[in-house]
């Protein structure tokens, strides 16, 4: 299954939204099967923008009471504004669509710095 950054960025939304009590069955993004987003809760605790308690069993994959972490917070305040991310989503296609995580969240941040005028500290 590939990665799907658009997905991450809504279940991020929702976690965020949630008041701390919200598990895996109860996340759901439309357009996305259960299968999908359970593989991407997954990859976010992998990658440590979520925690939370694992319930999973032998009828199923779960997690109870998902929240963000410091650098799940970090990184969705780099893809939140829906224009940040529109263009950050931009930039990637030229390259394929796709890349690594640490990529994108430097394609995001780079997008608000422009955004903001800061100068650009990457030598350019």
């Amino acid at each position: 299954m590939k990665r799907n950054m658009s997905l991450v960025r809504e279940l991020l939304l929702k976690i965020e939204e949630s008041d701390g009590e919200l598990g895996s069955e109860d996340l759901r993004v439309p357009d996305f099967d259960k299968n999908q987003q359970d593989y991407h809760i997954n990859l976010m605790i992998e990658a440590g923008l979520i925690d939370g308690i694992d319930a999973s069993s032998m009828s199923g994959f779960a997690v109870l009471d998902l929240r963000l972490t410091w650098d799940g917070h970090d990184f969705l305040d780099s893809i939140r504004d829906d224009t940040v991310w529109a263009k950050t989503k931009s930039r990637l296609a030229d390259v394929g669509g796709s890349a690594a995580f640490e990529i994108v969240k430097a394609v995001a941040t780079q997008v608000i710095v422009d955004a903001l005028g800061l100068p650009n500290n990457s030598g350019r």
